[in-house]
């Protein structure tokens, strides 16, 4: 017991410097507010496939060889509608609208529109290769013989027009970023929305990467100050109701908007760029973080209900809370240090971050909130002093008891309960895949998404698979045997449901074949003499064709087949894949290799890495937890025991996800360390509060329901902050968000329910035995 005589420990005398100095401190967390907050403005956003991937990660350098190869696979689709985009003057406002962005767009190779798509023709034996026209038509037979040409070549429909010709396209190449491919990208789509604003009479939709990555940033600035307002308003309001103080309700407030700040601020100062994981950051350490403050309030008004005079209360606060902080805080840290495990970059940092964040949390909890604490008058008290502890419990605290005693009458019961629960659980958590999403992700009814769903639906796709076949040798694409088996296999892959089309050199060599025949579509294939093919692609080339550099490698041993798809997930991308190796190991040579590029094997890489990640991160956060809990409680059983309702909400949630439908994308790969972090902050101060009474009364049954009666509304509190702060992303407008909400707030339900039946359940049935002489030093001063 405490005692004024006594030698007073370390974390006594912390806490009596903290009260004496508090103006100390007020002055060094402006300061440090003041400097953290100014690198708030190099604070950057980044979303793409190839940001989630480490700089020397091969998959990624494989992408950049494409590049170097083919050129950037990087481009913007601008779509223009009209009710007849063949009209005189829509296409001369198409014209100005491509000659802008060719010459404002940044980093831009070509520009193609409807006019100055390639055609290949002939007169007689001569080939020419050029523009579909160069003066826009302005009479009706004209423009009307311009429909019927552009419509039946297959080049053209469904690429430059659609086939009801109510749209067109203006297709922005790029070329390979010189420097920092994700920051110059980032230059593109922010340009050529500019650019489009210039013509506010053409009803423009955009489409591609680098629109995608405008849209994702402008998503995640949006998504990261909504629950950073509706974080502090939730919590603010809960505070309120829970401590019933004003002043009580800023505090845990004013130590989490601080956290926040400084760690946004940090990750500005490491470079560090926010990808749409950073989303979740505010909510994940207010969630987190907030408990702490509780904890050191609570026990506060523990304190002044039990006559201690004001502002002593605030150190005896610090005495019994500061320890159990500094070990759930490590506990917090191990877990979402355990992400550095996943092979995937946006996920190492978010947990680097998220575990700086936890840190700086825990140190205001125990710096400023004491501080803040101890200025002023006491608080309102939760409870009335100085009556007999029957008298003082509320509603809430008898419900809480009532929950203790009916898991520890029936405790068979309510294992048996869970136990059931949990197979159910583990049979529904089978049907779990993984899966990410691009588009999807985005809300119904959004620009992006119309835009993209406009050009799956009446054009030939948004989405380009990119796919390697590298000949033996150099030259042997050029070979007739080689493009006969590239075009048999492009035959194959247009079979596929999800395939709109397929280009190569083959396609080349055939349109040649056709347009040196009288353009007789029956000619569209490939010549049977080894020498005509040869020669057309000579022809072609000299005659003014520009594809052949970006559908073959300079040395002619790689060619390149793009293959049109509607948008596709990464479980369709799997799919076609499998799909397309199967038929290439039917129609190519033995010693023809085909590999997949572009952003396409990237997000096939990352489906695969997501699985990875998951069982890693999962591995790794449970194992750490693990031994930190064997290292405070000291017990192999206790020790089990507190491990339970860490694991179960984890099964339970894959288990719901299952039920629903859910596959496991980016945010979900977080789920089940994030959930093992955070549920064992509430274990750690029960197990501690537990093994302190258990040693002060003897008696297990009096140590539970002791234990429920000094942190129970705390332990309340800070599920019900994690059930409605993690709850409120499924309000997101991004899907992957809103359904990582809804599991996570699911998943912090069942950790509640297991912590007042379960726990108390195990521990009826397997009880320990704590000696008061082994309980650690910590305790006993906290006693």
């Amino acid at each position: 017991m405490y005692s004024p005589q006594s030698r007073p420990s370390w974390h006594t005398r912390w806490a009596q410097h903290i009260v004496s100095g508090r103006y100390v401190v007020f002055a060094i967390v402006a300061l440090i507010t003041v400097i953290l907050g100014l690198q708030l403005q190099h604070l950057r956003f980044e979303e793409s496939e190839s940001s989630y991937f480490a700089p020397d990660d091969a998959r990624l350098l494989a992408v950049k060889r494409f590049e170097r190869t083919f050129g950037n696979d990087d481009s913007v689709v601008v779509l223009v509608e009209d009710k007849n985009v063949f009209s005189t003057a829509l296409l001369g406002r198409v014209k100005a609208l491509a000659t802008a962005l060719e010459r404002d767009t940044p980093y831009v190779r070509e520009v193609s529109w409807l006019g100055s798509a390639e055609v290949i023709s002939a007169q007689a034996d001569t080939l020419h290769v050029g523009a579909l026209f160069k003066d826009i038509p302005s009479s009706p037979a004209d423009l009307a013989r311009l429909r019927e040409r552009a419509l039946g070549d297959p080049a053209l429909a469904g690429r430059f027009v659609s086939d009801d010709g109510t749209l067109t396209a203006i297709v922005v190449e790029l070329k390979a970023y010189p420097g920092d491919r994700e920051l110059q990208r980032k230059e593109v789509g922010p340009a050529i929305a500019a650019i489009v604003a210039g013509f506010p009479d053409l009803r423009v939709h955009l489409i591609g990467g680098p629109v995608m990555a405008q849209a994702f940033d402008q998503l995640v600035g949006e998504e990261i100050a909504r629950f950073g307002l509706i974080g502090l308003v939730l919590f603010g309001v809960m505070l309120l109701v829970l401590l019933r103080s004003l002043k009580a309700a800023v505090i845990p407030l004013v130590v989490m908007a601080l956290s926040v700040v400084w760690t946004f601020a940090l990750a500005a100062v490491f470079g560090w760029p926010m990808t749409g994981l950073a989303a979740m950051l505010p909510t994940l350490l207010v969630s987190i973080g907030i408990c702490d403050s509780v904890h050191v309030i609570a026990d506060y008004q523990q304190e002044l209900e039990d006559g201690t005079a004001h502002p002593q209360a605030v150190v005896r606060s610090l005495e019994r809370v500061a320890v159990p902080i500094m070990l759930t805080t490590l506990t917090n840290v191990a877990a979402f240090i355990a992400f550095g495990g996943a092979p995937l970059k946006p996920i190492n940092q978010l947990g680097v971050l998220a575990a700086v964040g936890i840190v700086m949390a825990a140190g205001l909890s125990l710096v400023l909130a004491p501080a803040l604490l101890a200025s002023g008058r006491a608080l309102r008290q939760a409870r009335p002093a100085h009556k007999p502890e029957g008298q003082r419990e509320g509603r809430l605290d008898r419900m809480l008891q009532n929950a203790v005693g009916f898991a520890m009458a029936r405790p068979r019961s309510v294992a048996l309960a869970f136990l059931a629960a949990t197979v159910l659980a583990i049979g529904a958590a089978h049907r779990v895949e993984p899966q990410t999403k691009t588009v999807e992700s985005f809300p119904r009814g959004a620009p992006l998404r119309l835009s993209y769903e406009l050009m799956d639906q009446r054009m030939k796709g948004a989405m380009a698979v990119e796919l390697v076949l590298t000949a033996p040798q150099p030259d042997g694409v050029r070979e007739l045997d080689f493009l006969r088996r590239m075009a048999a296999l492009q035959t194959r892959i247009q079979t596929h449901p999800m395939v709109t089309e397929t280009r190569s050199l083959a396609d080349v060599v055939a349109r040649t074949n056709q347009a040196l025949h009288g353009d007789d579509p029956a000619w569209n294939r490939l010549p049977a003499a080894a020498e005509q093919a040869a020669q057309y692609l000579f022809l072609y080339e000299t005659s003014g064709g520009k594809s052949l550099e970006r559908l073959m490698s300079f040395d002619g041993s790689q060619a390149r087949i793009t293959v049109r798809t509607r948008s596709l997930d990464s479980r369709d991308l799997r799919e076609l894949e499998a799909f397309i190796d199967r038929e290439a190991a039917a129609t190519l040579a033995p010693d023809t290799r085909l590999a997949a590029a572009g952003n396409f094997a990237l997000v096939v890489a990352l489906c695969d890495l997501i699985v990875r990640g998951e069982m890693l991160s999962f591995g790794l956060a449970l194992a750490a937890v693990a031994l930190l809990l064997l290292a405070i409680l000291r017990s192999v059983r206790l020790s089990l025991i507190a491990l339970v309702p860490n694991v179960l909400p984890v099964v339970f949630a894959f288990g719901l996800m299952g039920l629903l439908g859910i596959p496991l994308h980016l945010p979900l790969m977080m789920l089940a360390p994030v959930v093992i972090g955070v549920a064992v902050d509430d274990n750690v101060h029960f197990f501690a509060h537990f093994r302190r009474h258990l040693g002060e009364l003897g008696n297990q049954a009096a140590a539970l329901r002791a234990t429920v009666r000094h942190i129970g509304r705390a332990l309340l509190f800070n599920s019900s902050v994690l059930f409605m702060g993690f709850g409120a992303f499924v309000f997101s407008q991004s899907t992957d968000l809103s359904e990582f909400g809804l599991v996570a707030a699911f998943a912090f339900l069942c950790a509640l329910i297991s912590d007042l039946l379960l726990v108390p359940a195990l521990l009826t049935l397997f009880p320990p035995r704590v000696p008061v002489a082994q309980i650690p030093p910590h305790a006993q001063a906290q006693s």
